[in-house]
């Protein structure tokens, strides 16, 4: 359960092996029979799956209609099929993490029964790829007047991010202020979520309750009563946020926003909120899934579709230079 409650974003392990089916596109076209197994497909895994039972029903509704009326006729590019369906699905349900791929390659390792030595081999591949990101904590660096900045871009696995957390924090450790860069897309994974908030707030912190579709059992999300490095729980915080922030990086803005730990600048955030599974449709497509939701203890609510609203509402591009000011003017006032 608590792995699944982990994908924030898409499996990125593999991500890189979509690159030989764009050439496959072009010779590839679907049939009517195919649509139909697609469709058929995504209105079972939906029903049986998807976390608002009400809403899988009018998406079945939907496409079964639109197959019939003939609306994906013309629509022979497997691709172009898979984001038409998915736009019809997120129409019903506004859900920015259901999604329907084509991607063979992916579903082909989702069934693949994976041994020790493939385990290895795939931690090896995503090491290798997030270490070019710095494992989603890319920049750090003291600005003027002795504020600090962290870009967060990706929440990636916390035995490859929590090194550089710590290390972050203690080349930070002696700034008056701090500024936190959230304005990249930046999912993952939820411990590292954790992780990292327990930077900014208190030990033992009840975030937020999870509740799920296939079953009555929830699970809470906490902060860590210990994190190595230094733990900021007394400078002012000021966070940035894009209309691009999404998923688990707007878990990380909407905690620290509703615990009054933080004050936000930017745009509105995306607004996904939900956790899902990836799951096979056919030989060549997957869906992800969205089957569970969390509540937080400080709202009994989330940020899913309406996103989370700043503070201080500003285009994203300048809301470095706003947070600079606003943090200079505080820090002015706590020296008089």
């Amino acid at each position: 359960m608590r792995n699944a409650k982990i994908r924030f974003f898409l499996t990125a392990v593999l991500i890189a092996s979509r690159k030989p089916v764009q050439a496959q596109l072009l010779e590839r076209q679907l049939t009517n029979e195919e649509k139909y197994a697609v469709i058929k497909s995504s209105a079972h895994l939906l029903n049986n799956h998807y976390l608002f039972p009400h809403k899988a029903k009018q998406v079945e509704q939907l496409l079964t209609g639109k197959l019939k009326a003939g609306a994906f006729d013309k629509v022979v590019d497997p691709k172009a099929f898979g984001k038409e369906v998915q736009g019809l699905m997120q129409e019903v349900t506004r859900d920015k993490h259901l999604r329907l791929l084509y991607a063979p390659a992916l579903v082909k390792n989702l069934e693949r029964v994976k041994n020790k030595h493939d385990s290895l081999e795939l931690y090896r591949q995503d090491f290798a790829e997030r270490k070019k990101i710095n494992f989603g904590l890319p920049e750090a660096k003291v600005l003027v007047n002795n504020i600090g900045y962290l870009k967060i871009t990706k929440f990636t696995a916390p035995e490859m991010a929590g090194p550089v957390m710590m290390a972050s924090s203690t080349f930070l450790q002696h700034v008056d202020g701090l500024i936190l860069d959230l304005r990249s897309r930046g999912g993952g994974n939820s411990y590292t979520l954790e992780l990292l908030l327990s930077y900014f707030l208190p030990p033992k912190t009840h975030m937020s309750t999870w509740h799920f579709r296939d079953t009555p059992a929830t699970e809470q999300s906490w902060t860590l009563p210990y994190v190595e490095g230094h733990r900021f729980l007394d400078v002012p915080i000021f966070v940035l946020t894009s209309k691009n922030t999404f998923s688990a990086s707007e878990a990380f803005c909407y905690s620290l926003q509703t615990t009054k730990r933080a004050t936000l600048i930017g745009e509105r955030t995306a607004g996904g909120a939900h956790t899902y599974k990836e799951m096979k449709v056919t030989d060549e497509y997957l869906m992800t899934v969205p089957y569970g939701r969390p509540l937080y203890t400080t709202t009994n609510s989330n940020w899913e579709v309406t996103g989370v609203l700043p503070d201080y509402e500003i285009d994203a591009e300048k809301a470095l230079e706003k947070a600079q000011e606003l943090l200079d003017k505080r820090l002015a006032k706590s020296d008089k």
